[in-house]
């Protein structure tokens, strides 16, 4: 089965998903990494999501080193992504060029950007009212990996997990009302534009 993610082929059988929580608890971490690699040697493309700061401090040397040898994709925060590299968003984008991976970086009321290769997509966030941000960061992970196991470009799973994630922070609590299906029925994720950048990075 081959899907293209914008310039990134993507020949794999499935997407595998990893929560970064499970990677801070030493009971689990063995149990996750066998786990991812029988995910690699079946060939699916994992994506691994950074879930808190926390975690990635915790765990920063295990992060790296399965961005850089195991994971297709990682999907965090602006304070995950400098937490990864110690350091700030430019370093972090600089070093996610060098693993060659894509990495998905949201920047809360600014938006989100994805980077691969000298790419550099960057979708802003939805004028809505924030009332609980409680699962604003699961809500753009679902729509960004519902776009991605559908074939879509990266523009367009960017407009997806903006959008999610302003459905999730204008009203209370983690779960929306409207169902994932009727809203990527209706397109309306496609009112947020995505710019495209070559060979550009982001200052912090």
């Amino acid at each position: 089965m081959q899907r293209v993610l914008e310039n990134i082929p993507i020949n794999k059988n499935s997407i595998v998903f990893l929560e970064g929580y499970g990677l801070n608890s030493k009971n689990k971490v063995p149990i996750y990494l066998k786990a991812l690699e029988k995910a690699k040697n079946d060939e699916g493309y994992i994506v691994i999501n950074a879930s808190d700061p926390s975690c990635v401090k915790g765990q920063r040397d295990l992060f790296v080193s399965l961005l850089q040898n195991t994971a297709d994709l990682i999907i965090m925060n602006e304070e995950e992504a400098c937490e990864l590299v110690n350091g700030d968003l430019k370093t972090c984008i600089a070093f996610i060029r060098e693993t060659e991976k894509c990495a998905v970086i949201t920047l809360g009321a600014a938006g989100a950007i994805a980077v691969y290769g000298e790419n550099i997509w960057f979708c802003p966030a939805r004028d809505v009212k924030v009332v609980d941000t409680t699962g604003a960061g699961d809500g753009f992970a679902g729509g960004f990996l519902y776009g991605l196991s559908a074939g879509w470009t990266i523009s367009e799973c960017l407009q997806l997990g903006s959008y999610m994630a302003g459905e999730v922070v204008s009203r209370i609590g983690a779960r929306i009302d409207e169902n994932l299906k009727n809203i990527v029925k209706n397109q309306k994720y496609k009112q947020l534009l995505v710019k495209q950048f070559e060979n550009q990075v982001i200052d912090s």
